[in-house]
Parts: C-alpha cells; structure tokens; sequence
C-alpha cells in the first residue's frame, strides 16, 4: 500500500514538474513573439518604436544607425523653413562666430518683423530632441529632428512656438541660463516637411531676429572633415558629433528658394568664402 503510494506520488511529483517547463516554454515563445512585433521603446537605446523611427547614435567617434535604416532619396532634398521674401541674410555653416566654431548656418530678418517670422518643417522627420534655454533672460527653444535614412536637421532661437510644439517643449527640462544641452523625447512623433513649428525667432530685446539651422548626413563624413584643419583644431574637433557630418544645406534646397537664399548677403559680414562646407 505505501508502495502504491510513493508511486502516485512520484508520478504526482514528475507530471507537476512536466506542466511547469510546459508553461515556462509557451511563455517565453509569447515573450519572443511580443518582443519582436514591438521593439523596445525605452528613453534611451531605441532600435525603433511605433512611429517608425531607426534612431542614429553618436558612439563618440562616428554615427551608426541601431537598426536596418532605409535608404534616403538621391538626390537629397530638403525645403525652405521660411517664406524666403521674410529674410533678407545668411549665417554660413561651417565658420568661426563669436569665437565659437558653428557647424550650422542661419537665416536673418529685418528688425521691423518684430521677430514675427514663420519656421517650419523642411523634411519628413522625426522628433528626436530638445531644448529650451535662456538668453537675455527670454526663452529659446531648439529641436533636432532625425530621419530614418541617417539625415537630421536642427532648428534652433526659436521664440514663440505653435501651440503642438509648445506641448513637446513643455516636457523638457525648465529653462536655465545659456544651457542648451538637449534632452531626447520619449516619444518620436513623425513631423510632416511643412508643419509649422514655430512664429516668432530670435531675441526680441533689441529686436535682434534670427534662427539656426543645420542639417547633419549622419551617413558619412563631410569632405571638410578629412582635412588636415580637422585633425588640429580643437574648435573643430570639439563637436565632432555635429562638425564632422554637416552640410552646406544651402545647395539643398530647390528652385526660386534655392536661388533667392544663396543671393542673401552674409549677416555677420564674413566673405562667402570663410565656410568649411559652402564654396
């Protein structure tokens, strides 16, 4: 009898332990299938999210896409971020101003705008991070949007944004005096070129209108940054995650824009000249 018993109970015993590797199994295939329909969408490491963004990131030495990234259209293309008859000059990407080496360039308005100038989307991008600082006591606002295909543009001195990206800012860190380090978005809403971000630029004490832009083609290295200059100059060296991949977006663009900007006189009074990527 207690023979028949330890029996039972070893049978007992192995059937409990078959049902447990049974669902151990079946809940570790569940966990793979979720994880491969949904990939991560943590703050920081995205290989993807819902919206469809392949993030980029900067390892210190060079871009790499963290995940299978598209193919971007050749030629690239990018649009105007403004009504071109609102401007009326450049900043040069790639130039030494106020002591500081900028790899983006800028467009400039005439003071009699009240800094009413209208910015918006020049591609099809994701938002991808923030800032919002002060200078002057006044806050600036600056985004970086990042498209799958490894191209990825900023906007920055933004001073009055639409009602959407004034919600994103919100979510960023309070504004501090001239600290512009950027935070990432936790989500990557998809930015359609021509949505407006933006109604007013610049600096409105002394009415000072203006606004950044650069574009970054994170898939390679700019010519510029193969020169012997960028082996020495620490100006230079010091934002390899910006100097080394940005264009001269001016020749980027198309048609009447691309002309009427190229014909804008330099704002700060260099000659054309003095760019690392405009020649």
């Amino acid at each position: 009898m207690n023979t028949q018993l330890r029996r039972q109970s070893g049978f007992y015993v192995i059937e409990v332990i078959l049902i447990i590797a049974v669902v151990a199994v079946l809940g570790f295939v569940v966990w793979m299938f979720i994880t491969k329909k949904s990939p991560s969408q943590a703050l920081n490491g995205i290989t993807g999210n819902s919206n469809g963004l392949v993030e980029w990131d900067f390892n210190g030495d060079s871009w790499k896409a963290m995940g299978k990234a598209p193919e971007c259209e050749n030629p690239l293309t990018i649009a105007s971020p403004v009504d071109v008859t609102k401007v009326n000059s450049v900043l040069l990407p790639g130039e030494v101003r106020g002591g500081d080496f900028k790899p983006h360039g800028g467009l400039g308005g005439d003071p009699s705008t009240n800094n009413m100038i209208t910015v918006s989307a020049i591609r099809d991008a994701y938002l991808y991070r923030g800032s919002r600082y002060l200078v002057e006591g006044q806050v600036q606002y600056m985004f970086d949007f990042m498209d799958s295909c490894g191209v990825m543009y900023r906007l920055d001195h933004l001073a009055t944004l639409t009602p959407e990206f004034q919600a994103y800012a919100d979510k960023l860190p309070q504004p501090q005096p001239d600290d512009s380090r950027t935070e990432k978005f936790r989500d990557h809403p998809l930015i359609k070129k021509g949505t407006m971000i933006a109604t007013e630029v610049g600096i409105r004490q002394g009415k000072n209108v203006f606004f950044d832009l650069g574009v970054y083609d994170l898939r390679q290295p700019n010519d510029a940054s193969k020169t012997d200059l960028y082996k020495t100059d620490q100006l230079r060296i010091q934002d390899k995650e910006q100097s080394f991949y940005a264009l001269c977006w001016f020749d980027y663009l198309t048609g009447s824009d691309k002309t009427a900007i190229k014909a804008l006189p330099v704002r700060n009074g260099q000659p054309a000249g003095t760019s690392d990527y405009c020649k």
